[in-house]
């Protein structure tokens, strides 16, 4: 059941006039609505400037929802290293990485990506994940900026 809903909500399945849920941010913000469009250049420059380098074999676009959590991650696990060795010049840093990644490029695709999952997926564990997707960058959305604050910039 969940790779019938998969192929059926992330691939197109059996939907012959367009994509469903597409998890790139690509199809759901640039004009053409295709791959490999300007946001995904764009969150590659974003993961080189913080030197994340993507395993090459693999073929993915880099603006797959995926990666882009990926990468979320990796700027929260950095920052808690940062906040753990007292240097809050980097957790600063690391954090303003963090809110801008998630302004420029999440929170304005992800909220997209859920909505068409909810609609369409069949299965409660396509659409689990779309909640827990939704509530993280919630929270995310407020708890960063508050961080931000609490170290005395945002």
């Amino acid at each position: 059941n969940l790779a019938v809903d998969y192929a059926s909500t992330f691939l197109g399945a059996g939907h012959y006039e367009k994509l469903i849920a597409p998890p790139y941010e690509s199809v759901f913000v640039s004009p053409a609505h295709i791959l490999m469009q300007e946001p995904r250049d764009e969150v590659v420059k974003v993961y080189a400037s913080e030197g994340v380098r993507l395993d090459p074999s693999d073929d993915t676009p880099e603006d797959h929802i995926g990666f882009e959590l990926q990468f979320m991650a990796e700027l929260l696990d950095r920052q808690m290293v940062a906040f753990e060795s007292e240097d809050l010049d980097e957790a600063r840093r690391l954090g303003n990485v963090s809110l801008d990644f998630l302004q420029d490029h999440l929170a304005k695709w992800t909220p997209l990506l859920c909505r068409a999952i909810d609609e369409h997926a069949r299965t409660d564990f396509y659409k689990g994940v779309s909640s827990l997707t939704r509530n993280f960058m919630q929270d995310e959305a407020e708890i960063i900026p508050r961080i931000l604050e609490i170290l005395g910039e945002h």
